[in-house]
């Protein structure tokens, strides 16, 4: 044999066998193991799949699909087009069956909010209604779905809560009892539905027996047989003698001693006894709450329920846990007893009326005791000869708002955005400073009119009130205030013939700010009642909400 023709088989078995080792490698590698890239391999057919994106499945798949082959997550809602399309491409996921696939649906659920909203809020992206109350999600979480509603201020957005205005009757109940599942004593007459249906939620009370459960009527007659001003169904409640006006025999009537909010009865020695109940003497001369008794052994006066003459009364003083009252300042007197909380040189009165904080001795964190703002101020005041002026906080006329020169306790009003077909615009009522009862100026009086002339066209017109406050004081005391000028508003709107079942409370105290509080201008935005109209509120499964 010639010698070009042996090297030339000599090369020709080389390059076979480098064949073969590269051969065994791929079907190792990618059959067997099946570990190369972008490829997707049948063992048995030994057929190649592209899978650009590796999100499990084929480009071929997801051209039929019309997924996008290149991207993992076609609809961008974070969760890959596999999981979403679910175990069988030929039969991929729709749970909305609105005839767009669930990889290509960025609201699966179809109702009003997308998938990685709800994901973000904690809701199910593929319920509509995630607590099953017989709401949509979308209505339940409101206009501002990063800040979804939480009514009952739980801490759980509606949205997820089960009984949204937390009165021990779900939701979907209260909707079969006709009450209202966002207030907790639909009637308002002081005795929260859970009261006053009672122990069973297929035989409602109907005390009185004219067909309208206690729950939803006003002037139910509860029977009363020790003519105590308390029916005998709370006082068995709250433990009282249905029987006797004085349970505890200490020469105070149980009404007296129960106080204003029977779903919460004094306790004025806050010994964990209700005062209807408490043989102790726990007369209360300056009705603040706090028992003489008490207030003798704290060293506050208990004919005065501002010992201390800060402006801060001396309930709210004590805080909350009463075997610790409260020293802001570490000075050895109790905030119920000093009259300079932080003990900066400015009296907690003088504080609140300037707008700092009368516990941080810096309320604004820059390194200047307030103390010596004030007095840098008042140089500067001094230098340019100019007197102290009234500082006039509001906003240009032509944003509706107008303020009363002369009367300090009068309100000023804002409306925003634009009202539904049939509807009125939403508006925000600004307080006064700590003010809880204020006086209407005209363009207010003029605005709570029409909300009451709206309200009577439909009586299922509703008008939801929000009260929220600046953040001077505690958040206890903020949250009361904020309720308090809901009521506020409420009452005005009864007085020009409001019916009470059309409207509906909610205090945010100093939770949702909408300006800084580091300003007078902004804590005085943020003392504010929103008034927001819902139209013809037949079932609440309409958007306006």
């Amino acid at each position: 044999m010639k010698k070009s023709t042996q090297n030339l088989l000599l090369v020709l078995t080389l390059l076979a066998t480098i064949l073969w080792f590269a051969g065994s490698w791929w079907y190792y590698s990618c059959i067997i193991k099946n570990t190369c890239d972008g490829l997707q391999i049948t063992p048995k057919q030994g057929i190649q799949v592209t899978d650009s994106d590796n999100d499990g499945l084929s480009d071929s798949e997801e051209e039929k699909l019309g997924t996008n082959p290149q991207q993992a997550d076609s609809d961008h809602d974070g969760i890959p087009d596999n999981e979403e399309v679910g175990s069988n491409p030929a039969l991929p996921l729709d749970t909305d069956r609105d005839g767009k696939i669930n990889a290509l649906d960025t609201d699966d659920d179809n109702d009003g909010l997308t998938t990685i909203m709800e994901t973000k809020i904690g809701t199910n992206p593929l319920l509509s209604d995630t607590d099953q109350d017989g709401f949509s999600d979308f209505e339940e979480v409101g206009r501002h779905p990063k800040t979804p509603v939480d009514t009952d201020g739980d801490g759980i957005n509606n949205a997820l809560d089960t009984d949204d205005d937390d009165d021990g009757i779900l939701t979907h109940e209260e909707i079969l009892l006709g009450t209202n599942f966002l207030l907790a004593d639909s009637d308002g007459d002081g005795l929260s539905d859970s009261i006053e249906i009672g122990e069973s939620i297929d035989k409602p009370l109907d005390s009185d027996h004219d067909g309208i459960i206690d729950a939803l009527d006003a002037n139910d007659n509860n029977s009363d047989q020790d003519n105590d001003g308390l029916s005998d169904q709370v006082e068995a409640l709250i433990n009282t003698d249905p029987a006797n006006p004085d349970t505890d025999g200490d020469g105070i009537g149980d009404l007296e001693e129960v106080g204003k909010n029977i779903n919460s009865p004094q306790d004025s020695d806050l010994d964990g006894i209700i005062d209807a109940l408490d043989t102790v003497n726990d007369s209360d001369s300056d009705s603040d709450g706090l028992s003489d008794s008490l207030e003798e052994k704290l060293g506050s006066n208990p004919a005065n329920p501002d010992t201390d003459g800060d402006g801060i009364e001396d309930k709210e003083e004590i805080g909350e846990n009463i075997d610790k009252p409260l020293d802001s300042d570490h000075d050895g007197i109790l905030n119920i007893n000093d009259s300079d909380d932080d003990n900066d040189k400015l009296s907690t009165l003088y504080e609140l009326q300037i707008g700092t904080n009368p516990i941080l001795v810096d309320s604004d964190g820059d390194g200047i005791s307030d103390f010596k703002e004030q007095q840098i101020l008042k140089e500067k005041e001094a230098s340019k000869k100019i007197g102290r002026k009234v500082s006039k906080e509001g906003i240009a006329s032509n944003n509706n708002l107008q303020n009363d020169k002369n009367d300090k306790n009068a309100i000023t009003i804002e409306t925003f955005g634009k009202p539904s077909k049939n509807s009125i615009q939403a508006a925000r009522i600004y307080f006064p400073f700590r003010s809880a009862n204020p006086k209407l100026t005209k363009n207010a009086a003029d605005y709570i009119a029409k909300v009451v002339s709206w309200m009577k066209k439909d009586p299922k017109n509703i008008i939801l009130l929000t009260g929220h406050t600046d953040n001077i004081g505690s958040k206890r005391m903020n949250l009361a205030l904020g309720f308090k000028r809901v009521v506020a508003i409420r009452e005005f709107l009864i007085q020009k013939g409001a019916n009470i079942k059309q409207i509906e409370l909610v205090s945010k105290g100093e939770s949702q700010p909408i300006a800084s509080n580091k300003t007078k201008k902004g804590r005085w935005k943020n003392r504010r009642v929103e008034i927001s109209p819902y139209l013809n509120n037949k079932n609440r499964n309409t958007k306006d909400r």
